[in-house]
């Protein structure tokens, strides 16, 4: 049985998917809506103040008039009791009486930076991400904050910091790809999509983790455990790796609906507890997927323009979406709540012919993905050859299954160059060109 956000007939078109839960006098973006235990929806604007409303989005009351700097909030996040707004100018302001005051907190001395994010730890630390400066820490509950010291490329420009189900933290960057951290060191390592706009995540409880970039949605994937040999001084080494990698959703797969997902700005995504994806989207709305994004579907009617900024799910199913234009919508029913069961559970289709795609990162160093994908199964090789066309490693050699794949090839012991990596399977033979710059 495959469940779907709404039956998709042409009654539920007929009655719109959205209805309007518009904030009167709001006509900037909505930069965030949250939702929190109470079932309070809360929603910063750019510009315009933080609102809050107690009655599903029916009305509305302003609530940061007796702060020093209302109107500029960039994220909300709710904790328990807790509410934590991000501004525009460095400052982030906490509530523990959903918002009827607020205590002001400076985190980042740097005039301008914005905070993006919050998460707290297993310890009760709390972290705040910012746009400008990396990463905080506070371990006294947010009155006081320290920097996290990041070494490697992870950037200072900081989106969203999230925890997923096995309690690994991913924070989202603007052009340096995801890193993953265990709470316990801060300790963190990139896991793929640099040069990519990292706009957000979702925990999806059937699927993983999903993010939203700007060139389309991506879902976590572990490539395979062995991945063939490598050549280190003269001798076949056995190459095994377990590395998270990321893989465009719709990439190689066939779609319902809007077949340009897999090309859109995706400024959110959000999962329900039944494991149904939405994505929003910068000039293309918003999608739904029932499937763990093996297809989606756009999900606009009753919806006024196409570019929605974010997306929020309540305790009893309903979604809320945010446009750039100030609009806010509700979904006219509510998501069903159960989860997608093992009878469920849906297999990515078999593509109908051999693909082999552009590695990625690429320049890199040392390690890129090389994702690929099967329309039968059989036996499939990887190969990477220097310029003078020598073999230098053999990335993968085994029978594959049909479907989408990905392998990752570890270049520390080859010297910074050109490379091609050639991908065969039966009569197919495709190559494509790697960087390796170290």
């Amino acid at each position: 049985m495959t469940m779907a956000l709404f039956t998709i007939s042409a009654s539920a078109v007929a009655q719109n998917f959205w209805q309007t839960a518009t904030i009167p006098g709001v006509n900037k973006t909505i930069n965030a809506l949250t939702v929190d235990g109470s079932g309070n929806v809360y929603a910063a604007t750019n510009g315009k103040g933080l609102f809050r409303s107690s009655d599903g989005g029916t009305s509305w009351l302003r609530i940061d008039s007796t702060r020093s700097d209302p109107s500029y909030d960039y994220c909300v996040v709710i904790n328990g009791a807790s509410v934590w707004v991000g501004t525009y100018l460095g400052n982030a302001w906490h509530s523990t009486d959903n918002g009827s005051s607020w205590n002001k907190v400076l985190i980042d001395s740097s005039a301008g930076s914005i905070i993006t994010s919050f998460a707290y730890l297993p310890n009760g630390h709390i972290l705040a991400s910012t746009g400008a400066n990396g990463m905080f820490v506070s371990a006294d509950g947010g009155t006081t904050w320290d920097q996290v010291q990041i070494a490697g490329s992870i950037g200072s420009n900081l989106f969203q910091i999230i925890n997923d189900e096995k309690g690994f933290l991913y924070v989202a960057t603007y052009g340096s790809g995801i890193y993953r951290s265990s709470p316990e060191n801060l300790i963190w390592d990139y896991t793929g999509l640099a040069g990519s706009r990292i706009n957000g995540f979702a925990v999806n409880p059937q699927g993983g983790l999903f993010a939203a970039t700007d060139a389309g949605v991506f879902k976590d994937s572990t490539v395979i455990d062995s991945v063939g040999t490598e050549k280190v001084d003269n001798v076949d080494k056995t190459i095994y790796d377990t590395t998270v990698a990321w893989r465009n959703v719709q990439s190689t797969l066939q779609t319902s609906g809007d077949t340009l997902l897999h090309l859109a700005f995706v400024s959110s995504v959000i999962s329900t507890p039944g494991g149904h994806l939405l994505a929003s989207t910068v000039g293309r709305g918003v999608f739904h997927s029932s499937n763990l994004g093996v297809t989606w579907d756009n999900v606009n009617t009753g919806i006024v323009g196409s570019d929605i900024r974010t997306l929020a799910l309540d305790a009893s199913g309903y979604v809320y979406c945010g446009s750039v234009t100030g609009a806010v919508y509700k979904s006219t029913q509510p998501e069903p709540m159960q989860s997608i069961g093992p009878s469920q559970t849906v297999t990515p289709p078999a593509p109908k012919a051999y693909v082999l795609e552009q590695n990625y990162p690429n320049p890199f160093n040392p390690t890129t993905n090389i994702p690929f994908a099967m329309p039968v199964a059989g036996h499939a090789s990887i190969k990477i050859y220097n310029t003078l066309g020598e073999v230098v490693a053999t990335v993968l050699d085994q029978e594959m299954t049909a479907g989408p794949h990905t392998v990752r090839w570890d270049a520390s012991f080859v010297p910074s160059g050109i490379y091609f990596y050639r991908f065969q399977s039966g009569s197919f033979s495709r190559s494509g060109k790697l960087v390796l710059l170290k």
